[in-house]
This record gives structure tokens, C-alpha cells and sequence, in this order.
């Protein structure tokens, strides 16, 4: 089996064939486009994050939740749980430091994209 990745395109397998083709036990193929939904969504929480203003020690904490968030989903199989409960922590920190209050657009359209790909251990947040 061979991994393809052309441009924005990635495939597990890729079978060009002529003529009649038997397959015994079937094909089978995963969609990732989910992980790299999610990988966008934590990269554009974290751009958010930077514009706002916030201080020292909120700005480190909310850091280090979102590299965190952002190491999790670079694995090949994320945990949306864990990110979820990341991403949670990082935004009930950003609440109690009163930056959401300030918040722009962006950063609310962001964590609900976030929310909608990681699941009830963030929506409940949003």
C-alpha cells in the first residue's frame, strides 16, 4: 500500500486498473480531512489568541494550553477529548482574565469551529 500527497490530496491507495479487477477482502481507506480541520481550527484559535490583549501570566497559561492543543492535533490520530478539555481550560482562563469580553469576531467564529470538530468537552464552553 502506497501514501499519496498531491498538492491538498492525500490517498491511502490508489488502484489503476485495466480491464477486470477482483478484490478479495475489500478496500478500505480513511478521510482525514477531519484531523486537518481540526489542525487549521487550533492554528487560527492561536493567531486569535495573539492579537488579544492579555496579560503576562494569562498570556503564558493560554499559551501553553494551545501549544499543547496544537501538539495533540498533529498526532496522526488526535484526541479530541484531551483537546477539548485544552481548549476548554485555555478559554475559561481567557474568561477569567475578562478577554473574551474583548474578543473579537474572529476569535468567537474560531473556537466555534473548534467546538463543532472536537465535540461536547468544548461546546458546552461556546
Amino acid at each position: 500500500m502506497g501514501t499519496f500527497n498531491i498538492g491538498n490530496q492525500n490517498a491511502a491507495s490508489i488502484v489503476n486498473v485495466d480491464g477486470d479487477m477482483t478484490v478479495d477482502g475489500g478496500i478500505h481507506a480513511t478521510a482525514t480531512w477531519e484531523v486537518q480541520a481540526i489542525r487549521a481550527a487550533v492554528g487560527r484559535l492561536r493567531a486569535e489568541v495573539a492579537s488579544l490583549p492579555l496579560e503576562p501570566g494569562t498570556r503564558a497559561e493560554v499559551g501553553e494550553l494551545l501549544e499543547a492543543a496544537s501538539g495533540e492535533a498533529d498526532r496522526p490520530r488526535p484526541d479530541k477529548r484531551r483537546l477539548g478539555e485544552l481548549l476548554g481550560t485555555a478559554t475559561q482562563a481567557l474568561k477569567d482574565a475578562g478577554a473574551l469580553a474583548v474578543a473579537g469576531t474572529g476569535f468567537v467564529d474560531a473556537l466555534r469551529a473548534a467546538a463543532s470538530l472536537v465535540g461536547p468537552a468544548l461546546i458546552a464552553l461556546v
